[in-house]
This record gives C-alpha cells, structure tokens and sequence, in this order.
C-alpha cells in the first residue's frame, strides 16, 4: 500500500506539477487547456458569428411550419433588411477608398 501511494500520479510527478500551476493560476477546470481558451479569446468575434448563423438556420428551418402571417414576416424581414443596409455601409466606402488610391 505505501508503495502505490509512493507512486501514484499526482505526487511529484509532471501532472500533478501541472495540476498544482493551474489551480495557482485560478483555471480550476481541467476540460479546457488554456490554449483553447486563448483561441476562444481571439476569434470571440468568429465564433459569435458563427453562432448567430447556426441560431439563425435553426429558427428559420423551426418557424417554416409555422405558417406565419405576413406581419409576423415582414417584423422578422425588418432585421435582415437591417442587417444587409449595415453591410452596404461598410463595404461601399471601402470599395470606393480601394478605387480611388488604386491598390
């Protein structure tokens, strides 16, 4: 029995180090590396995308049943028209700055 206990993983060994520096650190969590989590930290903006496009598929595809009238259509269109006048904002004055310095 002392042997086993001598031996186990988590006494001196590079786990256990590693378990021991990331509870110091304050990650109590042992699912998520912190290089996962960087990655989430960076590219938040993609996956918030990413997320509103899924989110977006699954209620189009779960309201398509629905036999929804033409004002509840024209109050979800509202959003999308929104959203696609906001692009035009963006892109049309970034395409005109690449045409008139020419690169």
């Amino acid at each position: 029995m002392a042997d086993e206990e001598a031996n186990s993983p988590l006494d001196g060994s590079l786990v256990g180090a590693r378990i021991t520096r990331r509870r110091q650190r304050g990650c109590h969590c042992k699912c998520t590396p912190p290089k996962a989590k960087n990655w989430a930290r960076k590219n938040a903006i993609v996956l918030a995308t990413l997320t509103a496009v899924i989110l977006g598929v699954v209620v189009g595809f779960a309201l398509r049943p629905a036999q929804l009238g033409y004002e509840a259509k024209a109050w979800i269109a509202i959003w999308g028209e929104l959203f696609l006048r906001m692009l035009k904002l963006i892109i049309l004055p970034l395409v005109m700055s690449c045409l008139v310095v020419g690169k």
